[in-house]
């Protein structure tokens, strides 16, 4: 049977699916399936999110434009639940705009001081020190970052053991009242 469809089907390779997905993404098959999860989950966007092939929270804005769109055309129905969500879904799309602008100009910011002539070394040192200290405060931020999570984490089993651990000394004396009843003493056991 494998060498039956093998003979068929060539093997999937990461190209067949980087081509699939550059098809897919923004075409019709996405716009059906992004409609048909809409409807299948009352408009709530986490859902179709997770259903729809190749897409992420980066895709919101898209999605919110195409289901608007869609429902001005009347193929689909405004839901309470997508209503209710829709400033939420752009607020959340904004913030990870904000962040891949932002990620892709942090490098355009150093190429922009770069000099167009060739530099002298004293200028071209600055900048490596500086592009050093921006790297090294990142790691600052982190590190104390990280910090700070341990210790929250630390206090909270502090928490956890104050609350439901017991003491040392009750396991023991509980321990050694069993010893001393022997290994065939059990207090539930009525004796006649």
């Amino acid at each position: 049977l494998y060498a039956y469809f093998r003979s068929i089907y060539k093997p999937l390779d990461a190209e067949d699916i980087a081509a699939y997905e550059s098809k897919y993404r923004g075409g019709d098959d996405e716009t059906d399936d992004l409609v048909e999860h809409f409807v299948r989950f009352g408009g709530s966007m986490d859902a179709v999110i997770s259903y729809v092939p190749y897409s992420s929270e980066a895709d919101l804005h898209r999605f919110v434009r195409i289901i608007d769109a869609k429902i001005t055309e009347g193929v689909l129905q405004p839901s309470a639940q997508y209503n209710a969500s829709r400033k939420r879904l752009l607020k959340r799309a904004s913030k990870i705009d904000q962040i891949a602008v932002s990620t892709a100009a942090a490098p355009c910011a150093l190429e922009a001081d770069a000099p167009l002539a060739p530099s002298d070394g004293a200028a071209a040192k600055r900048r490596r020190k500086n592009a050093g200290s921006n790297t090294a405060s990142l790691e600052l931020a982190i590190a104390k970052r990280n910090q700070d999570r341990g210790a929250k984490l630390d206090g909270f089993f502090d928490q956890l053991a104050a609350k439901y651990g017991s003491s040392g000394k009750r396991k023991a004396s509980s321990k050694a009242g069993s010893k001393a009843k022997g290994p065939g003493h059990s207090s539930s056991r009525k004796h006649s």
